[in-house]
């Protein structure tokens, strides 16, 4: 009777420590946990690509200056290259810069073209040729009729 009284006991002392028990904080603890090992993964990765040249702080703002290694150049076309292999033209990608910069938000367009291939402009022109040439002869069969 005792046993079935102490089992019963530490199942309500086991509810009561789970009400106590704080989830916002545990999820705040991951949370951290995550940026942290996520930062570290992104410094690794980075690590001798860039070099910082200088740090200013003050109320408002923290401006870092790095320098970039070339090699990261290189890196980051090779990445490019091996999107646009599967293209038939280009490959056009948009990133976004930091959010708001310098008060307005800011974003970079990248425009990857095969040598063989035709920029967005060429092939518009092209195309608006056509429409012109399509265009002239519709107009000169209505005339005829």
């Amino acid at each position: 009777m005792l046993g079935e009284m102490g089992k019963k006991g530490n199942r309500n002392n086991e509810k009561e420590r789970m009400k106590k028990f704080n989830w916002r904080d545990l999820l705040c603890r991951t949370a951290r946990w995550v940026s942290s090992w996520a930062w570290q993964k992104e410094i690794k990765t980075c690590e001798g690509l860039a070099i910082l040249k200088g740090l200013d702080m003050d109320e408002d703002k923290l401006d870092i200056k790095i320098q970039q290694d070339p090699a990261l150049a290189q890196w980051i076309s090779k990445c490019f290259a091996s999107m646009v292999a599967d293209s038939p033209n280009y490959t056009e990608m948009k990133f976004d810069l930091c959010g708001q910069y310098r008060g307005k938000y800011e974003w970079l367009t990248v425009h990857i073209q095969k040598g063989n291939g035709k920029t967005p402009h060429q092939m518009r022109l092209e195309a608006e040729c056509e429409r012109d040439e399509l265009r002239k002869c519709l107009i000169e069969k209505n005339e005829k009729i």
